[in-house]
């Protein structure tokens, strides 16, 4: 199982957008974004998967579809027998 983040500084105001890409066992998966205190930004995934490989991309947008202000931004992934943090940056 693995988990890693391509392109982690992004400006959305360009279309950029980062890509998360995961190996995981069969289960209840969850990808979501977060700011720095805590407050949630974006789930990008919360559903049962299929094992193997998967990728997902966050293009710097909220759950409202608003496109997030500068800053860093945290992000938890969990997966069967994989738990993961990890950060990106967003600057426009």
């Amino acid at each position: 199982m693995s988990f890693s983040a391509i392109g982690n500084l992004i400006d959305p105001t360009q279309g950029e957008f980062v890509t998360f890409r995961y190996s995981i066992l069969p289960g209840a998966t969850l990808l979501k974004v977060y700011g720095l205190r805590g407050n949630p930004v974006k789930t990008l995934v919360d559903q049962d998967e299929t094992g193997g490989i998967h990728t997902v991309t966050w293009d710097g947008r909220d759950d409202s579809g608003d496109v997030v202000a500068s800053g860093i931004y945290l992000t938890r992934f969990s997966g069967d027998q994989i738990k993961a943090t990890g950060k990106v940056a967003v600057v426009k």
